[in-house]
């Protein structure tokens, strides 16, 4: 295995063990290697956007559905976006949406339309690579 593949290979797993509070600090502290990361490996911009979208998924899994489904408002957590790319994304099940505090599917939707960031992978992809 060549040492740019290992690198590839933490990076990914990396990026899936962050926390969103950690994710800035992530990007300034490893700027540089992710630069480096993309200068050698053009297959890596697509795999970078897969696990942006599954880091979004996870850390909204585990850091918010226990959150919704104590009943905290979801307009009063972090990261809207995320929580609105989620539901865009359909993560959760229909028993899931009915246990959190989403009064109606219309309510749901508003939330979506008022938070969704279409450019939120490029975004998150863009800071990757502007962080320092």
């Amino acid at each position: 295995m060549l040492l740019i593949d290992k690198l590839e290979e933490t990076f990914l797993k990396e990026i899936n063990e962050l926390n969103i509070s950690n994710f800035d600090d992530y990007l300034k502290i490893n700027n540089k290697a992710i630069i480096f990361l993309c200068s050698f490996k053009d297959e890596i911009n697509k795999k970078i956007e897969e696990g942006l979208k599954e880091f979004i998924i996870e850390k909204v899994r585990e850091n918010y559905y226990p959150k919704l489904y104590n009943g905290i408002n979801p307009e009063s957590l972090g990261h809207p976006e995320y929580l609105a790319y989620a539901l865009n994304e359909n993560i959760f099940s229909s028993n899931e949406l009915r246990r959190i505090n989403f009064q109606n599917d219309s309510w749901r939707n508003n939330f979506i339309k008022k938070y969704i960031d279409e450019k939120l992978l490029k975004n998150l992809k863009e800071k990757l690579l502007n962080s320092s």
